[in-house]
């Protein structure tokens, strides 16, 4: 049988399963043109606008309450050329009604000439018990449901509602204690038909009634607005129109820049988005880079950079660094596989690099204007994904390319972020940012049109090496909107359909900042309605479910190289589920603002200007202890990954943070601020390498008289402070210095010491 013959068996065959149905939509189509106009009214004025309403319309007004869903079919284009509208009634005591309005409603005409929309709308009766099933089999998408309740009036042709709409908090289920209200705002619709074949502009009295109408209810709501309040406020009837029932309730459109690849291009990255805001008479809200983004602060740090030599250069984030210059716009980024890892290494749970520019760690989620973004720094590699996070400098030639390899402890606490096993239409993220691609996200766009531009992709594609494979099932758990990624230095873009009434996730991957070479994208997205009109705020704030996360896997955090398993549903006698509770998230909120703090400080010297250096005449950076991870885990009381880093090995390349001397006239004198409470651990404490109160260089007491006495007498006895030349890889020997003694001490590439304390019996002095 060829191939043909077995479609045409399955075909038939599939025709034959249907014949037992019932059928599902009645043969009673009804194709007319609509024109409508939409409105908004603040409730405590809803009296005054009934009171005018019953004053223009017909004698008697009806009450009814709707469950209406709305569809557009899967087409990958973000504005579908139809809208499907499913609507019944709603009576929370009955509610398992089986017949529907099925509603095809076109894209509206654009015509000036017209006061109103006009659109054409087919509708239909339909009957069927499992409504959901029917819309999928179609390939519909659901985009939205709710349900509204209020009054409908009528004035000849036209008929005008006002309702107030409702939602669920729990995915198919509609009982009175899982519905709230949207707004306090209702939604007023004034609309009328015409049949199909009618041409709406000689029979403009029909438009133009309609618009005449909503102007005497609109000016009637706000005489009566007027008479009430006093001072400067906006009209409460708000005729629209555009739009749709979307629309309704505070929402906002922000405008994001998304870059793939930076490799450190940051003044061409901003240059470009200046020229497109200058185009577009816009401007961004906010800037996302999806790895490799090279947060080089000086020559020494390109020592951690994984790439060839002659790709080790400065580029352009060090003036950000140094304060040279400012970005232009709140920028965020997720780690690559050529970065500055003994940088980002301070930072595993996310925070600034620069002013305005955050990195959001190995995997964090943070909240911007209403929108959760999630990001999930690195690229997979199999022999390192189930190891702990071990490195930090100095790197060898392993550790600085399994630096960048993601971690499964990573990934596991993003699955976390997936909804209630009951919730099947939610996307609880918005944004998810990678550097690597899921795996097999090839399969949900033109992979033909992939592999014509890069055919060495090709081999990686059927041996399922492409890509990260355990991030496929974050996409499907978390069921982000979007997903942006870089890496394979290629624009690609696919769509994912989940199975659930959930919106698809858009998958865009970016290019690197090369002329004629699509490597930045601008989007609006829009903060839907749920989201309170308080939290729509141009600035970070931490994500409380994702405090709860780390919270609850913090027993996870380790610094080891074993290879360890995260647990999973096969799991017999450990937890599994670590998605937060109502209890775990109220002990979240009872640590007050959540806004992520600007305590932004510079831990490496800057570099001031990019001068001609040869890269191995200039030590490597050393390694940080960073303010901002030492006060965010003492804040939330968990694990601090960069002091454990440090402690597997405090004597080597350990430096003491440049903000701490910066200010003062000597190098090696340690800056004070008492403002700044910040733990460097129970067992360290800091001496400056003067031998300050001790003597001179030579160990001697230069001022002498008084002063010498008291040292002589304040029970320091004979003790020389040590002294100290140079970084440690120069240092001279010395004679009298025990071992014990050069394995308690740390020093930073400036000369000063940094002592490990440790427990000495003392003998009781006699009284």
């Amino acid at each position: 049988m060829s191939k043909e013959d077995e479609k045409n068996a399955e075909d038939d065959e599939y025709e034959q399963n249907l014949t037992g149905l019932p059928p599902t939509v009645t043969a009673m189509p009804y194709q007319s043109q609509e024109c409508i106009l939409y409105g908004t009214l603040h409730k405590e004025h809803l009296s005054d606008l009934e009171r005018r309403i019953s004053g223009l319309c017909d004698p008697g007004v009806e009450q009814f309450s709707e469950h209406e869903m709305a569809f557009s079919l899967r087409t990958g284009s973000a504005n579908p050329d139809v809208t499907i509208r499913l609507r019944r009634r709603f009576r929370q005591e009955s509610f398992h009604t089986h017949q529907w309005q099925f509603r095809y409603i076109g894209m509206p005409e654009p015509d000036q000439k017209c006061p109103t929309i006009v659109r054409k709308v087919i509708d239909s009766v339909a009957y069927s018990p499992d409504m959901m099933h029917f819309a999928k089999t179609l390939g519909l998408r659901m985009d939205y449901e709710y349900m509204i309740k209020g009054s409908v009036w009528t004035c000849g042709k036209m008929k005008i509602t006002a309702g107030s709409l409702q939602k669920t908090d729990k995915a198919g289920t509609y009982d009175k204690q899982f519905l709230k209200d949207v707004s306090d705002s209702y939604i007023i619709e004034i609309s009328t038909s015409l049949p199909e074949q009618a041409d709406y502009m000689p029979m403009s009295e029909e438009p133009s009634k309609v618009k005449e109408e909503a102007g005497e209810i609109s000016t009637g709501a706000e005489d009566a607005q007027a008479e009430g309040s006093s001072g400067n406020q906006q009209p409460i009837l708000d005729i629209k129109q555009e739009g749709d029932v979307k629309e309704v309730g505070p929402r906002r459109k922000i405008r994001i820049a998304v870059a793939g690849c930076s490799h450190g291009e940051m003044d061409r990255i901003y240059e470009t988005m200046a020229e497109l805001e200058r185009e577009e008479k816009q401007t961004f809200d906010l800037l996302i880079c999806c790895g490799d983004y090279q947060a080089v602060r000086n020559y020494g740090d390109l020592h951690h950079v994984n790439v060839p030599d002659k790709y080790r250069q400065l580029m352009t984030f060090y003036k950000y660094y140094s304060g040279e210059k400012v970005a232009p716009v709140l920028t965020l980024f997720v780690g690559g596989n050529h970065e500055a890892s003994g940088f980002l290494a301070e930072l595993p749970n996310g925070g600034w690099v620069a002013p305005k520019i955050y990195y959001m760690g190995y995997a964090s989620v943070i909240r911007f204007a209403g929108l959760r973004i999630a990001g999930l720094s690195g690229i997979y590699g199999a022999k390192n994904f189930r190891k702990g996070h071990y490195e930090r400098p100095p790197f060898g030639r392993d550790t600085i390319v399994t630096a960048y390899h993601v971690r499964e402890v990573d990934v596991f606490r993003l699955k976390q972020l997936r909804p209630p096993d009951a919730d099947e239409s939610s996307n609880p993220i918005d944004i998810m940012i990678s550097h690597d691609w899921p795996g097999g996200i090839y399969n949900y766009g033109n992979v033909d049109q992939l592999l014509r531009y890069k055919k060495h992709f090709k081999d990686d594609i059927d041996s399922g090496r492409l890509g990260n494979p355990a991030t496929m099932q974050v996409l499907q758990d978390i069921r982000p909107r979007y997903w942006f990624a870089a890496h394979l230095h290629c624009a690609f873009a696919a769509m994912v359909d989940h199975p659930s009434a959930a919106e698809p996730t858009r998958f865009l991957s970016l290019d690197k900042p090369i002329v004629r070479r699509h490597f930045l994208h601008s989007l609006e997205i829009e903060v839907k309605v749920d989201v309170p009109q308080e939290d729509i705020e141009f600035s970070l704030s931490y994500d409380p479910h994702w405090l709860a996360i780390l919270k609850n896997t913090d027993h996870f955090t380790r610094t080891d190289q074993t290879q360890v398993f995260m647990p999973s549903k096969k799991s017999v006698s450990e937890r599994w589920d670590f998605r937060p509770n109502e209890d775990d998230i109220e002990e979240i909120r009872t640590l007050g603002d959540l806004h992520v703090p600007e305590n932004y400080e510079q831990t490496a010297a800057p570099t001031k200007a990019a001068n001609k250096v040869k890269l191995y005449d200039v030590a490597p950076e050393n390694y940080y202890r960073n303010p901002q991870t030492a006060k965010f885990c003492q804040w939330l009381g968990i694990s601090d990954l960069n002091k454990m880093l440090i402690d597997l090995n405090p004597d080597e390349a350990v430096g003491l943070p440049y903000y701490m001397v910066k200010d003062s006239g000597d190098e090696n004198e340690i800056k004070l601020d008492d403002s700044q409470d910040l733990d460097f651990g129970d067992d360290d404490f800091m001496l400056d390498n003067q031998g300050a109160g001790c003597g001179g260089s030579d160990g001697s007491n230069d001022e002498g008289g008084e002063d010498a006495d008291e040292a002589q007498g304040n029970g320091l006895g004979d003790f020389e402070a040590p002294k100290w030349k140079g970084n440690i890889a120069k240092r001279e020997s010395n004679s009298a210095e025990t071992a014990e003694q050069m394995q308690s001490m740390k020093v930073d590439e400036e000369g000063g010491l940094v002592l490990k304390r440790r427990k000495v019996d003392l003998q009781e002095e006699d009284d």
